[in-house]
Parts: structure tokens; sequence; C-alpha cells
């Protein structure tokens, strides 16, 4: 019988211990994805600062700032299906240094990096592909490269088109 109560009384230590374990670990993960929500926002915040532009509070990722950044005019965004003269359009002529001849045919990557070298020399173009939506970041290298290391503390991808 004594036995038999100090196994209970063992086993009952032991699950006892487990469960304060699961529940220190649940706490300390709650407390990490906390500060992970603070720094994402303060990244989110840092990357609208970057366009001049306030930080509307309900843009919760990246693909949200990207839309209130195209629908303010300060990206480009287009679908993948766009045509070579509407893509002209859309990156305007007068960033080209050469015209470019442009068909009614989808853009491919060959005819984006013919554009892509026909830039101005301080432009760059950078892409932020979102399902069949494309946000299209034309500007300065430099400020490229600045945009590509915000968006990377959020877990996004800018790829740069050369």
């Amino acid at each position: 019988m004594k036995e038999l109560i100090s196994e209970i009384l063992t086993m009952s230590v032991v699950f006892a211990c487990i469960g304060f374990y699961a529940i220190w670990r649940a706490r300390k993960a709650q407390s990490e994805h906390e500060i992970s929500l603070v720094d994402r926002d303060k990244s989110l915040f840092a990357f609208a600062r970057e366009f001049d532009t306030e930080f509307e509070p309900d843009i919760v990722n990246f693909k949200d700032l990207c839309d209130y950044l195209a629908g303010k005019n300060l990206i480009l965004k287009f679908s993948k299906k766009i045509s070579q003269k509407a893509f002209v359009a859309l990156i305007k002529e007068q960033n080209l240094k050469q015209r470019v001849t442009a068909g009614e045919e989808a853009i491919s990557q060959d005819f984006i990096s013919l554009c892509v070298r026909n830039l101005n020399p301080p432009l760059a173009l950078g892409f932020y592909i979102a399902g069949d939506e494309i946000f299209a970041f034309l500007c300065e290298e430099k400020r490229l490269f600045r945009l590509i290391d915000l968006a990377s503390r959020l877990g996004e991808n800018i790829i740069i088109c050369d």
C-alpha cells in the first residue's frame, strides 16, 4: 500500500512539473508572438515612412500596405497579363533612355529586362508579386535596396530586375 501511494505521489509530481512546463512554454510563445507583432508594425510603419506617407492602423500585412501605396500612386500595380504597351505607359516613357518597341502581347521576362536596361541611370525596378497582382517599385537603386531590406524584415521579397 505504501508503494502504491508513493507511486501515485511521484506520478502527481511528474504531471505537475509537465503542466508547469507547458504553461511556461505557452506564456513564452505568447510573449514572443506579441513582440513579433510589435516588430511587424514597426517594420510596416518604417516602410510607409519611406514613402513619406502616414501609416494607416487598419493595414495589417505587407500586401495591404502595397495596395494602399498603389492607391496613392506611390508605387505601380498591375496584373501579370498586362500588355507590353500598357507596361511601358505605366513606367512612363520619360523614364526610359530610348523608346522601346512594345506590342499588344503580354509582358515577358525578356521584355522587362529590355525595359530595365533602358531605364535612366539612377532608376531601378523591383517587383513584389502577390498572386496575380504585381507591385512595381520604380525608384533610385539605393532607395530600392532600403525597401528590400525593410520588406525582408517582414518576411517578404522584392525582386530586383536587371
